[in-house]
């Protein structure tokens, strides 16, 4: 369970007192209750909170099979008449005198302590024993402390609960993912019946490869963005003439005539985007992928276990943020095997979930899906285009690395907008392609495809962009926005993807989740306005790299509103930052919800000139101890210096 910060502990047994408490507790509930039948008993302490005046114990009670509450008991240091009360005990101190009179020799229940009980949730003060708890309670106001013990904009001030709640809805990332056991035991069934290990290794090895091939070539660059226009006429001009007159946006007058009419002008960010789309496809031999029988079981041992753990990442973080999405429809474009439509059942269960469309036109990989949810419970149809089926809404859509198949921008422009409109209001639409600069260019081509032609409160994006503004990243030229998830692989002796040594593979991805309609960053002007923790998370900034751990202090890299790249330090030694302990167990993708102290407005700055000249002093330094001051190693003659600075010559091209 996760700790509380802000002053909480983690949780601890449960002490004897507290046990008492509860078992005096018990008739009192019961006899209070005896319209639910289906009360049961008080379950182990949840959280402890040591404070100046006393102890605050936050208590789980079960009220019915599925119905929980949460209750919180304050002891402070003294017995009052508000105790006696309670527990009807004697005492040596008078019934009649006042709450604030206490006793230190009191033998009975509170021994020698005050238990005040209130509930933590309004959903709860409904229930028959919290009304109880109403009329036996004289102080609810008391919280976790006084106010001389809390800390300058401390989130102790919030319910331990709620922080519970919104440390997991921080925490999106998941370390390593496990293969459905049903799912891995037809894999493995499959790759046992189908041949020889050798052969699938070997179709499996060729097919990546020549996938890898075309989305691991290109180089980070700056990405056009709509929200950078230029505002002389003169430069805008120029730059427009050097982009038309480039070698590779010639060649789009045969397939766009329409960007040179005059009539249809275009903004410059679009016919960069193009411009680039076309330079990129046109260095790789563009194929469509056709999958034999062995192709397609390759495919399924190869990339099937981490297709599944990403696409569930995703879609949990989905259901995580957004509990009013109830999906009851899916469409899966480009499904293959399905891993899509297998992580959202795991997801949201095979109950919730009655229609499923799979979308995919190798006849040997449909085989592939429709071996794989033989054994699901909801209608699926499989069809070879996008407009065989039926033209009906749907609540949720997934495009899982498809992107790269298609040829040109124009066509994945068409594609995502055709998709948009078969979406229902509130649906969500999943994009996720390979971590790399090519499948971040694809997501950032599409993210500026819903800024530029979408009004604002058309849509929202849930993941991972904490605004609808500019990407940073994309205007770094250096860095790229992408993530990782760890799968646990199959076992090696059924097939074999690489070293024995490594059962566990990391997945780099890029992904994009929009909803459609009005979002919680349209309603609300800043996070405190948000009425559900949900709703908050919104506002966060999303960590874009690894932290960086060192002694006392962290360091993270942030993307936050509005479009900022940000490098922010959380330290040990500054409780007003909050969130250390969070930092230390933070991991890349998840969310900061803590108050942001900016350490380098521009996060992973690269290496300074003085960093960089320290760095060549030091090197030069080493490079003489091992040579010598000439510049030679010891013991060798000239001739054979000169004759090994000719072949580093000759090798390196100087």
């Amino acid at each position: 369970m996760s700790p509380i910060c802000g002053g909480l502990s983690e949780a601890r047994p449960v002490s004897d007192s507290v046990r008492r408490l509860c078992e005096q507790l018990r008739p009192a509930m019961e006899q209070s209750n005896k319209a639910n039948a289906a009360f049961t008993e008080f379950e182990p302490i949840s959280y402890k909170s040591q404070v100046v005046a006393g102890t605050n114990y936050f208590v789980k009670i079960k009220v019915g099979p599925e119905d929980f509450a949460h209750v919180r008991i304050f002891q402070s240091l003294t017995c009052t008449a508000a105790s006696r009360r309670l527990f009807s005990h004697s005492c040596p101190v008078s019934e009649d005198s006042s709450s604030s009179s206490s006793c230190s020799s009191c033998q009975t229940g509170c021994g020698g302590s005050t238990w005040y009980l209130g509930a933590e949730d309004e959903a709860a003060s409904s229930n028959p024993y919290v009304q109880w708890f109403d009329l036996h309670m004289n102080n609810r106001a008391i919280t976790r402390g006084f106010k001389f013990d809390r800390h300058f904009g401390s989130p102790s001030e919030l319910d331990p609960l709620y922080v519970v709640e919104l440390d997991n809805l921080a925490m999106c990332s998941q370390k390593t993912n496990f293969l459905n056991p049903l799912l891995k035991a037809k894999i493995i069934r499959l790759l046992r019946d189908f041949g020889n290990k050798k052969d699938v290794e070997r179709y499996a090895r060729y097919v990546m490869q020549r996938q890898r091939s075309r989305s691991s070539t290109e180089l980070p660059r700056v990405l056009s963005s709509a929200f950078l226009p230029e505002k002389e006429e003169d430069k805008e001009k120029s730059r427009l003439d050097r982009i038309t007159k480039g070698q590779h946006f010639q060649e789009l007058k045969h397939t766009m005539p329409e960007l040179f009419d005059p009539e249809k002008s275009q903004e410059i960010s679009e016919l960069q985007r193009l411009s680039i789309a076309h330079a990129e496809d046109s260095r790789h031999r563009l194929y469509q992928q056709f999958y034999s029988p062995e192709a397609a079981v390759a495919y399924l041992a190869h990339r099937f276990p981490p297709a599944y753990a990403v696409n569930f990442r995703v879609l949990h973080e989905v259901m995580k943020r957004c509990p009013d999405f109830k999906p009851t429809s899916i469409l899966d474009y480009g499904s293959g095997p399905a891993p899509s439509v297998c992580a959202a059942a795991d997801v949201w269960g095979q109950r919730l979930i009655k229609r499923v469309v799979c979308v995919e036109p190798s006849l040997h990989m449909k085989q592939m899906g429709k071996y794989i949810l033989s054994d699901y419970s909801a209608n699926v149809e499989w069809s070879s285009q996008l407009y065989d089926g039926k033209n009906q809404r749907q609540s949720i859509i997934t495009v899982s690395y498809v992107l790269m198949h298609l040829k040109g921008q124009e066509a994945r422009d068409l594609l995502i907008r055709n998709l948009w409109n078969r979406l229902e209001d509130g649906g969500v639409l999943v994009v996720i392609e390979a971590g790399t600069p090519t499948g971040f260019r694809f997501i950032h081509h599409i993210r500026e495809l819903f800024i530029m032609q979408l009004p604002n409160k058309a849509f929202h994006f849930v993941a991972p962009c904490p605004h609808e503004s500019m990407c940073p990243l994309a205007t770094t030229g250096r860095d790229w926005c992408h993530f990782h998830q760890g799968v646990k692989r199959l076992p090696h002796y059924v097939y074999n993807k690489g070293s024995q040594a490594r059962h566990v593979e990391w997945e780099k991805f890029s992904f994009l989740v929009v909803r459609k309609g009005e979002g919680p960053r349209q309603k609300y002007s800043k996070e405190e306005d948000a009425l559900t923790a949900a709703e908050r998370s919104y506002f966060w900034p999303r960590l874009l790299m690894p932290p960086i751990k060192a002694g006392g202090h962290t360091l993270v890299d942030a993307c936050s509103a509005p479009n900022n790249f940000e490098r922010l330090s959380v330290s040990k030694a500054k409780p007003h930052t909050m969130g250390y302990r969070f930092s230390r167990k933070v991991m890349w993708g998840d969310l900061w919800r803590f108050p942001k102290r900016v350490n380098r407005r521009n996060a992973r700055e690269y290496v300074p000139d003085e960093t960089k000249r320290h760095l060549e002093r030091l090197a030069k330094k080493a490079y003489e101890n091992i040579r010598g001051k000439k510049g030679r190693e010891v013991g060798t003659t000239k001739e054979e210096f000169k004759e090994e600075k000719r072949d580093e010559s000759l090798h390196y091209g100087k």
